[in-house]
């Protein structure tokens, strides 16, 4: 689903961002912190969380 949201590692930083988007909407210096961002995101898109092991 386009809606997902992925949280991912590149550049230091986890990141999130919906699927498809070609930039992070939010950026966390933890992956905890991304990924509590990123379901609070999904739950109000009524869509999934995806999280990349960091090197993915």
């Amino acid at each position: 689903m386009d809606n997902d949201v992925e949280v991912y590692f590149e550049d230091e930083s986890w990141k999130v961002k919906t699927k498809g988007s070609k930039r992070a909407s939010q950026t966390f210096d933890t992956k905890k912190e991304a990924v509590a961002r990123a379901k609070e995101i999904a739950e109000n898109k009524g869509s999934k969380v995806i999280v990349h092991k960091k090197g993915e």
